[in-house]
């Protein structure tokens, strides 16, 4: 097991995959859509790849922000309760700031990521295809 290994599965309380690993191992972050099955911890690996390698690594190839677009409220409340209780255990609170969208209602949290409900036909989601529901980009918003 590597530091990555070790840090994952102290976060999330489970083993990674290793399309997780591959992705946190990326010196630099490209951009690539996931289509990856409910419940392979699509949310962890994108999340914890970030905060591995933009906050722990300092690594500028990667982007200051990272967005989750969601397609429903109770997902987006469900990932900003593991996002925050990742960060949290990776005593990361003062460095990483969250931003909760939902439809018309904001909510500062206190991280960088942007967790947004996005649904078809959603300004916000009018850049992403609209299969996607995770997305990795290396440009910053």
């Amino acid at each position: 097991m590597n530091v990555f290994d070790d840090s994952f599965e102290r976060l999330t309380g489970h083993k990674r995959h290793d399309w997780q690993a591959r992705l946190a191992a990326d010196a630099e972050c490209s951009d690539r859509l996931m289509r990856i099955p409910t419940g392979f911890g699509k949310t962890a690996g994108v999340t914890i790849a970030w905060l591995w390698n933009r906050v722990h690594r300092k690594n500028d190839a990667w982007p200051r922000r990272l967005v989750l677009c969601l397609p429903m409220r109770t997902l987006v409340e469900q990932t900003e309760r593991a996002v925050s209780e990742w960060i949290s255990k990776a005593e990361l609170n003062s460095r990483v700031k969250v931003h909760f969208s939902a439809g018309n209602v904001q909510r500062l949290v206190r991280f960088e990521i942007n967790v947004v409900a996005c649904r078809k036909g959603n300004r916000d989601r009018q850049h992403l295809n609209s299969t996607a529901r995770l997305a990795l980009y290396r440009r910053d918003c």
